[in-house]
């Protein structure tokens, strides 16, 4: 599993937003994750903005396993070997196990002090178990 960390983010929904629509257009597809709801919901709304669309279903929808992305608050719900946008919010409890069948975890990190912690605890772990972790600046 590769581990790649954007961070520098002015806004995790915009910027989470660009890596979907950079994906889709070298029609390449993802699983989003992300444990606040909210987020999820306001991911949605912009996909299906009408100059923006991009195809995707919540996990728990019909045809979910044929859409190119698929938003979801429950990592086991991905079933499919497919790159993952891993955007947890506050402390978030999860395992490796839970997400090591991915090839590629991406994960959008902000300015958020809280953000910031989290994100260099997981990538702490990543490492710890062997990951390769790449990071990129956005604001380069």
């Amino acid at each position: 599993m590769k581990v790649l960390f954007y961070y520098n983010a002015h806004n995790r929904l915009n910027a989470c937003i660009e890596m979907i629509v950079r994906a889709h257009s070298k029609n390449k597809n993802a699983f989003i994750f992300s444990n606040h709801l909210h987020f999820l919901n306001d991911l949605n709304h912009q996909l299906w903005e009408k100059e923006l669309f991009i195809p995707h279903l919540f996990a728990h929808e019909i045809d979910s396993e044929n859409t190119p992305f698929v938003l979801s608050d429950d990592l086991n719900l991905f079933k499919k070997q497919q790159a993952l946008i891993f955007l947890p919010f506050e402390s978030f409890e999860f395992s490796l196990d839970s997400i090591e069948h991915f090839p590629f975890v991406y994960e959008i990190i902000d300015h958020d002090e809280k953000t910031k912690e989290l994100g260099r605890m997981r990538a702490n772990l990543y490492k710890k178990e062997g990951f390769s972790v790449q990071y990129i600046n956005l604001m380069a």
